[in-house]
């Protein structure tokens, strides 16, 4: 069985999945944030060649930046306290880049362009907007995929209340309704966590 959280933990693209409504049910990332799972169901994705790609991406990113000048960091992870909320979302960005004065998060995808990447995106500016060593800077956010790059110049109005009310939404006491069905070949929780889990 999977082993109960001290404290609720959400990663930023469960939340981002959430508040775009890429996934259904909205129950597995509820379980996630308050259980850690012990084992997950086998996966067909090769993590090694995805990692490749989105490694020659990155440097590929980095190394043009550098060239214009760009100072940049490297994959910073961050930990955002909800303020109305017990829990921890924590993600991390592929490249922070410090155009002077704004500061710019890059956000490297290998694939398709999908509306969970830009929440994911918005996210991780929500999140650099309240660490105190970017004050007074403007975050503007870039998604960079294999055929250009997406600019979200800024976050839209309310975003920061929307951001509230899925983190309440997945670290309540209340679970979401579990909505099985085809959506569960992507989910990690097995049937042993979660007996309403459809297979085949």
């Amino acid at each position: 069985m999977a082993d109960p959280r001290c404290r609720p933990y959400i990663s930023a693209t469960w939340l981002a999945r959430t508040m775009s409504g890429a996934t259904i049910c909205q129950w597995q990332y509820w379980f996630q944030a308050h259980y850690r799972l012990e084992e997950q169901l086998p996966t067909t994705f090769d993590r090694v060649a995805w990692r490749v790609q989105h490694t020659r991406a990155l440097s590929e990113l980095r190394r043009d930046l550098r060239r214009r000048g760009i100072k940049t960091w490297g994959e910073y992870e961050f930990r955002l306290r909800e303020p109305h909320h017990d829990a921890v979302v924590a993600g991390r960005v592929d490249c922070v880049a410090f155009p002077e004065p704004d500061v710019v998060l890059f956000d490297v995808k290998t694939g398709a362009r999908r509306a969970a990447h830009q929440s994911q995106l918005m996210i991780h500016m929500h999140a650099m907007g309240r660490d105190d060593r970017f004050t007074g800077r403007q975050t503007k956010g870039v998604l960079v995929y294999p055929d250009g790059q997406q600019e979200i110049a800024c976050l839209p109005p309310g975003f920061d209340d929307d951001v509230e009310y899925f983190v309440g939404l997945l670290v309540g006491d209340e679970e979401p309704e579990r909505d099985p069905g085809s959506g569960c070949r992507f989910c990690n929780v097995i049937a042993r966590d979660c007996p309403a889990r459809v297979d085949g």
